[in-house]
């Protein structure tokens, strides 16, 4: 799997004239920026080939937390090849709109299946609550805001077949 993103062209690059911070990008760099400027990757962040294909279904997690909590999600993954494999489950969150601009999802945690064909299996991921804070300048402090989240997992930043379900953060 891929741990970076490529793009089509240098064009869907930001500038590469300063090392100091950008304002204008700010929490923006690989897939995040790719999310923010709707632009389509060459290859997105987790993309990989295999020689089998997979399947992932059937979400399940709470859905109210509060920020000492720890969000548990549980997929179903399956073979859906005739060969065996290995399948990285990718869980993305996304915030609800606050006071502060962050990006649109986030990877929070990942695993490494391996599946035999037909095989399926549960797999089960957490993400601290407290993972989901942001640092907040006015404030000098981390926040974790509250509101409604998306959860999604798939098999890389843009699987266009992610699950996904909502949860509220108290």
């Amino acid at each position: 799997k891929l741990p970076f993103t490529v793009p089509k062209l240098e064009s869907d690059l930001p500038p590469f004239n300063s090392f100091e911070a950008n304002a204008e990008y700010g929490y923006y760099h690989g897939y995040a920026l790719f999310d923010k400027e709707h632009t389509t990757p060459r290859y997105p962040f987790g993309y990989g080939l295999s020689y089998t294909q997979f399947t992932i279904s059937n979400i399940k997690t709470s859905e109210v937390f509060s920020t000492s909590d720890v969000l548990a999600i549980s997929v179903k993954v399956k073979n859906t090849g005739d060969r065996s494999g290995a399948e990285v489950v990718q869980v993305y969150v996304s915030p609800p709109k606050g006071k502060v601009d962050v990006p649109e999802k986030l990877l929070r945690a990942f695993q490494k299946v391996y599946l035999q064909p037909g095989e399926e299996k549960t797999v089960e991921l957490t993400v601290p609550v407290k993972d989901l804070a942001y640092y907040d300048e006015a404030t000098k402090s981390w926040i974790v805001e509250k509101g409604k989240y998306e959860v999604l997992v798939g098999n890389s930043s843009r699987d266009e077949g992610m699950v996904s379900q909502s949860i509220t953060i108290k």
